[in-house]
């Protein structure tokens, strides 16, 4: 959509502020969007909203519950702030997923010890 390039320019050129002006307009021609859900919510972490990008981490959780990439920018956001029990709920559902891969349940164990050591 012209929007979505739009806030993708905007983005570029550090204008994020303008970018989530541009993606909400966006998002109303295409609300189901993962692109544009990915795009914002990058931008609000870029402006320090971190509670309105994890709630599109959460929609793109919901839009895309198998790609692992959104639980691991999820996490990585929690884990900048130190905020580790935030992150908890987000590793320990990686886990569930994805049972047979080590580094997801080392991940989760290391967000226990930091937690433990905060």
């Amino acid at each position: 959509t012209y929007h979505g390039t739009l806030a993708g320019l905007l983005g570029r050129l550090g204008r994020h502020e303008e970018m989530l002006a541009a993606l909400k307009a966006a998002r109303v021609l295409a609300p189901s969007d993962p692109h544009l859900v990915r795009m914002q919510a990058e931008a609000c972490r870029r402006v320090g909203d971190l509670d309105r990008a994890e709630r599109a981490y959460q929609e793109l959780i919901r839009l895309e519950p198998g790609k692992v990439d959104h639980y691991l920018q999820v996490i990585g956001l929690f884990r900048e702030q130190r905020w580790y029990a935030r992150a908890i709920p987000y590793a320990r559902e990686l886990v569930r997923l994805h049972p047979d891969e080590p580094v997801y349940r080392q991940q989760l164990n290391q967000l226990y010890e930091d937690e433990v050591r905060r």
